[in-house]
């Protein structure tokens, strides 16, 4: 299941992200059928010239869970 800061939102349910059993901070999606998580490291940085920031994949067996 894919799992987005919008859909999880609308449902009312804040989850917890992790990938090899590492918490992930600032996961902006989770893939869990195909092992991939999209987040936005620390500092958020946005990209000179347009209008999007900067985020990073990590691979690796995903699981979700809620708070």
């Amino acid at each position: 299941m894919i799992y987005t800061i919008a859909n999880t939102v609308k449902i009312g349910k804040p989850v917890r992200v992790f990938v090899n059993d590492n918490e992930v901070e600032n996961a902006m999606s989770a893939d869990t059928s195909r092992g991939v998580v999209v987040y936005v490291p620390q500092p958020i940085r946005v990209k000179k010239g347009a209008d999007y920031i900067y985020t990073r994949k990590l691979r690796g067996k995903v699981t979700v869970e809620p708070y």
